[in-house]
C-alpha cells in the first residue's frame, strides 16, 4: 500500500520499510521489494548477485524468506499480491 512506508526507518527506494532486526544478528525484513528494490538491498548487505565475480570471490551467500501467504508476481519489475477478491485482507 503506497504511503505506508515508516518515517523512522531508513529509505531504500523500491524497498518499503527495509530495516536490520538486530545490531548483533544480520537479520534483515522488509516489505514486498521491487525488482530494483532487491538489487538495493543486496548491495546494501553487501552480498551481489551471484552473476557477479566479486560475491563469488568473497564467499558471500544469503537466503532469502518470503513470508507471504499469498503468490507474488512481478510485471515490469513491480510486485503485485494474487488475492481472492471478496477477502482482501
Amino acid at each position: 500500500y503506497p504511503g505506508l512506508q515508516s518515517h523512522i526507518l531508513s529509505k531504500v527506494e523500491g524497498a518499503p520499510n527495509f530495516r536490520r532486526a538486530s545490531d548483533k544478528l544480520p537479520v534483515y525484513g522488509l516489505a514486498i521489494p521491487t525488482v530494483d528494490g532487491i538489487r538495493q538491498v543486496l548491495a546494501r548487505v553487501g552480498v551481489a548477485p551471484s552473476s557477479s565475480s566479486s560475491a563469488a570471490s568473497a564467499g558471500c551467500s544469503l537466503i532469502w524468506f518470503n513470508m507471504r501467504e499469498e503468490p507474488v508476481v512481478y510485471l515490469n519489475g513491480r510486485p503485485y499480491v494474487l488475492r481472492e477478491h471478496a477477502r482482501p485482507f
